[in-house]
């Protein structure tokens, strides 16, 4: 091959090289631009939550619970990335956060409207009653299911049902504090109370030592419970020891104890 030949072929090969590295170049500024045009659109404030729905607060402010979210939603994902941007906002988070936040609430949900919309729908626990401990006596509402959720003020248990647990531990609020078997039971007789003109009671004690159940009347004697007893045939049993023996000297009467299935106990005063 002469000298010629090989300068010729050596220039069609930096020709080539040439053309393939103006392809890369353009290919690599062609995809930059659609890039940067892709990332500015989903950064853009189109994107990021600027308004959203709350519903279903009562005892809760909507205000509180509007501050909370917009505080929330100031937070930085991956220390760069705003918690508004449709993108990264963690509604499960929210919830989790909320909840947290806010023990009144029994149950929170957030949705993601695309593109920039959140939806907040929340459901407060129902006050059932209030449930008191220590000294000086600290009071909780709870709902039906032994919940505590709100402080309370200090009832007599002629509004709504009273509960004191002279038992020690502390009160988390958005927990359970009372057993099913212990809801069940105070549920039971706190609605025989409303009818039954003996039994109208104004507090359900737990006593510390034995846990046992003491139901204060109005009238001034007591009921002796346990947790596991079965509250139709305590209440039951309760009616005949009264119609059957006790009768007019109820005036007189200390307590019943029906801790021991079908054998009642009763002492005056």
């Amino acid at each position: 091959m002469t000298t010629l030949a090989r300068r010729l072929r050596a220039a069609r090969k930096h020709s080539q090289r040439r053309r393939v590295i103006k392809k890369v170049a353009l290919a690599v500024i062609i995809i930059s631009i659609a890039l940067s045009g892709f990332l500015g659109l989903i950064f853009s404030k189109r994107f990021q939550v600027s308004t959203f729905e709350v519903s279903g607060s009562k005892r809760v402010s909507e205000e509180d619970i509007r501050t909370y979210v917009d505080e929330w939603l100031s937070q930085k994902r991956f220390l760069f990335f705003s918690e508004r941007l449709y993108w990264f906002l963690d509604s499960d988070a929210l919830v989790r956060g909320m909840q947290e936040s806010f023990p009144q609430l029994r149950a929170v949900r957030a949705q993601k409207n695309f593109p920039n919309r959140l939806s907040i729908a929340v459901e407060e626990y129902e006050g059932w009653g209030v449930l008191c401990h220590k000294e000086p006596e600290e009071c909780f509402w709870i709902d039906h299911g032994g919940v505590a959720f709100d402080p309370a003020p200090g009832f007599t248990g002629v509004i709504v049902p009273k509960v004191r647990d002279e038992r020690e531990r502390d009160v988390k609020l958005g927990e359970r504090q009372l057993s099913d078997a212990l809801m069940r039971l105070i549920t039971y007789f706190n609605d025989r109370a409303v009818s039954d003109a003996d039994l109208q009671s104004i507090e359900f004690v737990i006593a510390a030592r034995d846990e046992t159940i003491r139901i204060k009347t109005r009238a001034g004697w007591e009921i002796l419970l346990l947790e596991n007893t079965d509250p139709e045939r305590a209440y039951k049993n309760l009616r005949i020891a009264i119609d059957a023996d006790i009768k007019e000297k109820i005036a007189n009467l200390a307590y019943i104890d029906l801790r021991f299935g079908n054998k009642i106990f009763y002492k005056f005063r």
